[in-house]
């Protein structure tokens, strides 16, 4: 329903109000509806109270082009926040969808969960002034987001979650495939994969999760071949094919002047590789670097130890992977 509006309505403003967001309800919102209204532009007003809503989720709303971003709730406004609107609108006429209904903007409303909704479609001014009227309420609950506000709120959040019992992980699982994962992948300054036993015939080749190529600027569903530069230990710079292989993952075709690729390959004897990929940057649009280390290697132990805490520690039939 919520592409439907989108799409019905040539969307290029969204608006939604929503009492709990995670990075995966976002990312699912985006995917359903890609190139109308949330990438164009877009307003959000999201609840902190119960400190369910996630940091990196009101993080990825703020990076956003063409986005603003409110936060409202018991303590901002003496009143607890729980509306759930989801608004497309065509700017240029009085065009307008509207959903008013139970589910938040998380992976489990828009996917699993057995939800309520009413959607109203508006095409005359009278109607569209009615909807703004709705809207304009409802932005007035909340307060600019501000660096300050939000660090504040993720030590609540960190201390909430803590308290909160963990979710066991499951074989096969995709992080952005729950609401468990609270930092999303273009927004990572850390990510990382299992070489395993796929690097291809001549051990030059690791693939990833498709929803990792967010880190590097690539669509999750495909796309053309894109080159990446990579740093290397040694200060080289090399630069990296990246391929959609069509089964949710994407491959890098690694060159030999990679030292673990140069030295008997990255999996040596032919065995499983003892070795984990970790892609890394001070920040992000930063420069990308490359390093290898072993599985059995305290650094890459505490890199996954991070992950599992974030939530962002995703699982293949037989490899780990992740991101913070």
């Amino acid at each position: 329903m919520i592409g439907e509006l989108a799409r019905i309505h040539q969307a290029d403003v969204t608006r939604i109000a929503a009492a709990y967001v995670t990075v995966s309800g976002v990312r699912s919102l985006l995917d359903v509806v890609r190139g109308t209204a949330v990438l164009t532009s877009s307003q959000w007003i999201v609840g902190l109270d119960d400190a369910l809503t996630q940091p990196g989720a009101i993080e990825l709303l703020s990076a956003l082009e063409n986005s603003e971003v409110r936060v409202a709730g018991i303590r901002y406004t003496g009143h607890r926040f729980h509306p759930k609107l989801f608004q497309f609108s065509e700017s240029s006429t009085v065009n307008a969808g509207l959903l008013v209904g139970s589910s938040n903007l998380t992976k489990a409303a828009l996917s699993t969960n057995v939800e309520a909704g009413v959607s109203v479609i508006c095409d005359t001014a009278e109607e569209f002034e009615r909807i703004q009227q709705v809207w304009t309420k409802l932005w007035g609950c909340g307060q600019a987001l501000t660096l300050q506000l939000l660090e504040r709120y993720k030590e609540e959040y960190r201390i909430s979650r803590a308290n909160r019992e963990a979710v066991a992980r499951k074989a096969g699982r995709r992080i952005l495939d729950d609401d468990e994962g609270t930092v999303d992948p273009a927004l990572a300054t850390i990510c990382w994969i299992e070489v395993g036993n796929i690097t291809g015939f001549q051990a030059e080749q690791l693939e990833i999760k498709a929803e990792q190529a967010l880190f590097f600027g690539v669509d999750v569903h495909g796309g053309p071949d894109k080159y990446v530069p990579l740093t290397l230990q040694s200060g080289a710079v090399v630069k990296v094919r990246l391929t959609y292989l069509g089964n949710f993952m994407w491959r890098f075709y690694l060159p030999a002047t990679i030292p673990e690729v140069a030295d008997r390959g990255l999996r040596p004897g032919g065995v499983r590789s003892p070795f984990v990929a970790v892609f890394s940057r001070s920040r992000i649009q930063s420069p990308i670097a490359l390093r290898f280390l072993r599985t059995t290697n305290p650094e890459f132990q505490e890199i996954r130890s991070v992950s599992l805490k974030a939530g962002t520690l995703g699982r293949t039939t037989a490899r780990e992977y992740g991101w913070y």
